[in-house]
């Protein structure tokens, strides 16, 4: 889902299929994806039918992970966060 590399105002237009078992749903998504900022690495994505927020994403260089993730459900929003890391020894 992203891009690499990460650079501010890249952008991208990835497309997947999310399949809700519960719901016994299947929607394909397109979005229109973009770099905001660097210091964190902001990524925006955006739903291409209804121009709706799909994602935010922040990546963290230092750390070379994803720290914090939004997505935009039917049903709600779910948050991830990153609260701790440990680098491993070389």
């Amino acid at each position: 889902m992203i891009a690499w590399p990460l650079e501010v105002g890249k952008a991208w237009t990835p497309a997947y299929t999310r399949d809700a078992v519960r719901a016994r749903q299947t929607n394909e998504l397109r979005l229109a994806c973009r770099v905001a900022d660097q210091a964190s690495v902001h990524i925006v994505c955006l739903d291409q039918r209804s121009g709706s927020m799909s994602s935010e994403i922040w990546y963290a260089p230092e750390v070379g992970n994803i720290v914090k993730q939004r997505t935009s459900f039917s049903y709600g929003m779910q948050e991830r966060e990153l609260v701790a890391f440990k680098r491993a020894a070389r």
